[in-house]
């Protein structure tokens, strides 16, 4: 009958340490004395912990000593002492000399289950929360900007309420004027009728009969038309992005041992970057290797052919033959003479010769052993034989390539990106995810991007009804609302030959990308990658173009024309015209 356990089992210590290992979350325990009692892996990573801490080494006297780490260090000594309630806060700490902010958990660890807190240790579990906390103040900097913006657009909305409302009373007051003027007019006028009617005076007796009233006329107006400079630009939306961006590839199959960066840090070129673990390598290695000395020694057996073994062997067989077949002669010839006296029988001077017979064979074979030994060492045996050597060196060197290239390196400076998909599909190896040590990589799978970010580039898209005006090396002009008083100079460097997919109705967009001149370092300070810009693209530049008011072309039954006036003569006639590009208060004549 099967018994029933007393209690569950004990998860073996190597269990845990295998599962604290794997944790992303650093967990750090200190027991009653102060002393430390476990500390993983991804502990000392988050506090940037170059040597392990060996259970028992005192806490407080290894983390006093460490700059960067009071605020930390103060959390678990409180909680260890008692001196503050067990639960969740967020410390800010310093590693290398830069900020980081960790979500802080501390719990008591008791020494038996259902003790109290008393005599327990202190157990520390805390994660690295340094962007998300960036996120959350920039979104909080976002928000308040945003409600400014809003106040200030209530505070505009109210003022112009506030005119009209001041417009209207004023009108009102217009309009009551008016009307008591032309009150005034009429009683004024009926006034004068009646007295005219009274005393008949007519009007001639008021204006007199030599006084004529000249028609109404009115000057033209006149403008002096000269050559002027025409300037005309197509604004898009774009986006800061790095002069030049560089994909680190893997050369070997693998996994992820040790990465030697962090994400936005800025490297040099040749610095190491990912080192990659290559067993499976150095086993073809170690075969490919075999091949090769196997490889070796036969075209070394081939180049001493004549003095090898196999030759040696062939010769000495066809001596024995030779030998042999001598004697059996000199002894048929000895039995002929015998035989001759009649001191043999003939049976033996038949058996003799039977022999001698058969030597021969054995000589002419042993003759056309040593040839067909030969031949195994002929030209195309020796060409098999160094075309198989030349195969297993390449392959040989192409496994110590990826060997040597185990440590992944970068191959430009700038700074260190996820690598990001590629438009239209996700590229050979991209991955938005970050790289975390012994994931798995290809040969061939994209590690990171390298982004150079002295130089700077700009790209969008525009409609299609504008990307025929586009083409490279146009100027173009960057302006934003995160650097006022800014602006960038540069040129058009790519516009795309077809059009990005859009959706059903949509009107196709075209890609494009500017690069801009190196900026000065203050405003490369004030320049981010991934910042919305406004990008002016200069498409014409004309110094002497000949322009008019758009007042003065008038539209005729035959088309264009502009009134011109002789300035000698002084006299107006009418020109057709073709005009132009036009802007807003001129137009173009051509």
């Amino acid at each position: 009958m099967a018994s029933v356990a007393d209690g569950p089992k004990e998860v073996p210590e190597s269990v845990v340490a295998r599962i604290l290992d794997s944790m992303d979350d650093g967990v750090l325990v200190v027991d009653p004395a102060g002393a430390i009692a476990m500390c993983n892996g991804a502990a000392r990573r988050v506090l940037g912990l170059v040597e392990d801490l060996a259970p028992g080494t005192g806490f407080g006297e290894t983390f006093f000593l460490l700059d960067g780490l009071d605020e930390f260090t103060q959390a678990v000594l409180d909680a260890v002492g008692g001196r503050s309630e067990m639960g969740r806060k967020v410390v800010d700490i310093r590693v290398d000399g830069e900020p980081r902010s960790l979500a802080l958990a501390t719990s008591y660890l008791r020494a038996e289950r259902g003790g109290g807190p008393g005599g327990a240790g202190v157990v520390a579990v805390f994660s690295d929360i340094t962007e998300i906390a960036a996120l959350r103040e920039a979104e909080v900097r976002l928000g308040r900007k945003v409600e400014a913006q809003l106040a200030e657009l209530r505070d505009a909305y109210r003022t112009v309420e506030e005119r009209n409302e001041a417009m209207a009373a004023t009108l009102r007051k217009a309009r009551v004027a008016r009307a008591v003027a032309a009150g005034a007019v009429l009683a004024v006028v009926a006034a004068a009728g009646a007295w005219l009617w009274d005393t008949d005076i007519g009007v001639a007796d008021i204006v007199g009969t030599d006084t004529a009233v000249p028609a109404a006329s009115r000057e033209p107006v006149l403008w002096t038309v000269k050559a002027g400079a025409v300037r005309q630009t197509i604004s898009v939306v774009g986006r800061i992005g790095p002069g030049q961006l560089t994909h680190v590839l893997s050369s070997a199959p693998g996994s992820v041992r040790t990465i030697h960066f962090r994400y936005g840090q800025e490297v040099e070129a040749g610095a190491p970057l990912v080192e990659i673990d290559v067993s499976a390598t150095l086993r073809d290695y170690r075969s490919a290797r075999t091949r090769y000395i196997k490889a070796r020694q036969q075209v070394e057996a081939l180049d001493a052919w004549e003095s090898g073994k196999e030759m040696a062997a062939a010769r000495r067989r066809l001596a024995r033959t030779r030998d042999a077949l001598e004697k059996q002669r000199r002894r048929v010839e000895q039995a002929r003479f015998l035989l001759g006296e009649g001191v043999i029988p003939a049976v033996e001077h038949e058996t003799a010769t039977e022999e001698y017979k058969r030597l021969r064979e054995d000589h002419a074979a042993a003759a056309g052993e040593i040839e067909a030994v030969r031949k195994r060492a002929g030209p195309e045996a020796r060409e098999m034989a160094e075309l198989e050597l030349r195969n297993a060196r390449d392959e040989l060197n192409a496994l110590e390539s990826v060997m040597d290239a185990a440590t992944v390196r970068a191959a430009v400076s700038g700074i260190v990106m996820a690598p990001a998909a590629v438009a239209g599909g996700r590229g050979r190896g991209a991955s938005d995810e970050r790289l975390i040590e012994g994931a798995p990589v290809s040969e061939g799978q994209v590690l990171v991007d390298i982004a150079d970010v002295k130089t700077l580039s700009v790209a969008g898209v525009v409609e299609e009804v504008e990307v025929t005006k586009l083409a490279s090396g146009q100027a173009v002009r960057v302006t934003g609302d995160a650097f006022p008083g800014v602006e960038l100079a540069g040129k058009l460097v790519e516009v795309a030959s077809h059009a990005k997919t859009a959706a059903s109705g949509a009107s196709a967009q075209f890609a494009i990308r500017a690069h801009i001149r190196a900026p000065t370092p203050e405003q490369r300070r004030a320049l981010r990658v991934g910042m919305s810009v406004d990008l002016h693209i200069l498409i014409r530049d004309d110094p002497a173009v000949l322009t008019v008011p758009l007042d003065a072309v008038e539209r005729t039954a035959k088309g264009l024309a502009v009134r011109v006036r002789d300035p000698e003569t002084g006299e107006i006639r009418t020109v057709a015209v073709e005009a132009g590009a036009t802007t807003p208060d001129a137009g173009e004549i051509v």
